[in-house]
């Protein structure tokens, strides 16, 4: 408790002026109170007391060190889950995993380190290499402002879904059958990335990082003498680049998952642009999107014509079309969303009397209002978009 650690702190700052003629330390650092998962104080009369050595057997130690890092929010109280740490377990099995996978092409790697300048001129490269530069900045940031769980989170975020999640999936296509100066430049970025991903993590995984740098970068000298990463270089335009094609590929992913189309039909994806700089993109990295869509047949150009029956969505510069006439049963679809928007009318209905009733909005705990009214706002969004797709279904039955 709060109350213990501040004469502890004191006592050592009172000891090393005493017989040191110093202060031992210039900065406390002093994580909040980690509770159980209901919130209760932890007691061992209550039988609600973590043993972190039960932790460490049954998720491994850093995952269990990467929770209690990321739970750390200043000024609020941790409320440990078992549930969390198994989360950040799952994440470490995806770096692995990705590991793994990059050691296949180990021997296409550039024996001395490459110049990015011309491996980023490819917009995959230079946004990962720019991704990496924000992250890199993000964390030491965070970490010179004692902010352990957004530096932990900065770094959750990119390895999680920018290096696994996108990078990896939009290089696949030519790791299988690209040129090999365009094989090499991908690994080449990969390996780079990886190995500042690793000495990212080394303070928060201090075993994992180590076990992945020897044996998949096979470096000779521990991670832990190794420079920590400062000052990337960013890529900006091959950024904007590729934001787009994650933004257009985001989008139609969504629309397939909104409409309930099934994720084996191939679908036909039109795009029009009267931009010329945007065309010549999504003609050079054409391939990721019709594999990260499921896309039979992409049209491209300035005079492309909506087709009958398309869900659409517009970003700056484009406007996408995905004719949806043929790819599910409009009949089955428009019941199925009139089932659920009734559930939802009924569980909003349910929340707004709570949220209307002053005794409740007046003696309920702050937290059990505050997540029914969040809960609220959810469910009306997801009714409008329901209310919109069947808008849209409608119009084609």
């Amino acid at each position: 408790g709060f109350d213990i650690l501040f004469f502890w702190v004191a006592r050592m700052i009172m000891m090393g002026l005493k017989f040191m003629g110093d202060v031992p330390f210039r900065d406390v650092y002093i994580h909040a109170l980690v509770r159980d998962a209901k919130g209760q104080k932890m007691s061992k009369s209550k039988g609600n007391v973590i043993d972190p050595l039960l932790m460490i057997d049954k998720f491994g130690a850093d995952a269990f060190r990467f929770s209690l890092v990321a739970f750390a929010a200043q000024g609020r109280d941790v409320r440990f889950s078992e549930e969390r740490v198994e989360g950040y377990r799952h994440f470490i099995n995806k770096l692995w995993n990705a590991a793994r996978f990059m050691i296949q092409y180990a021997s296409l790697r550039s024996a001395e380190r490459p110049d990015f300048t011309d491996i980023a001129e490819d917009a995959r490269n230079g946004w990962i290499l720019s991704r990496l530069a924000d992250c890199a900045y993000d964390t030491d940031r965070h970490l010179a402002a004692y902010r352990f769980n957004e530096a932990a989170n900065s770094i959750y975020q990119f390895v999680w879904h920018a290096f696994c999640d996108w990078y990896l999936e939009l290089v696949k296509t030519d790791l299988y059958s690209g040129n090999e100066e365009c094989k090499r430049h991908i690994v080449d970025t990969l390996f780079y990335t990886l190995e500042q991903i690793l000495l990212l993590l080394h303070p928060f995984m201090p075993f994992v990082t180590e076990e992945l740098w020897r044996s998949v970068l096979d470096k000779e000298d521990s991670i832990m003498v190794a420079r920590y990463p400062r000052d990337l270089p960013k890529y900006n335009e091959a950024e904007r680049h590729m934001d787009m094609m994650i933004d257009i590929i985001s989008g139609i992913r969504s629309i397939r998952g909104e409409l309930n189309i099934n994720p084996s039909l191939e679908i036909t994806v039109q795009v029009r642009t009267a931009d010329d700089e945007v065309l010549q993109t999504l003609r050079q990295y054409s391939a990721p999107l019709i594999r990260l869509t499921k896309c039979k047949d992409l049209q491209m150009g300035k005079d492309i014509e909506k087709a009958k029956g398309s869900a659409m969505f517009v970003r700056d510069k484009v406007e996408v079309y995905i004719p949806i006439e043929g790819l599910l049963d409009l009949e089955a679809e428009i019941s199925r969303l009139l089932k659920e928007m009734a559930k939802i009318d009924e569980a909003m209905a349910f929340l707004n009397k709570k949220l209307m009733n002053e005794d409740f909005l007046a003696n309920a705990p702050k937290d059990v209002v505050e997540k029914d009214k969040a809960r609220y706002e959810e469910l009306t969004k997801k009714h409008d978009k329901i209310a919109d797709n069947l808008t849209l279904l409608k119009a084609i039955y």
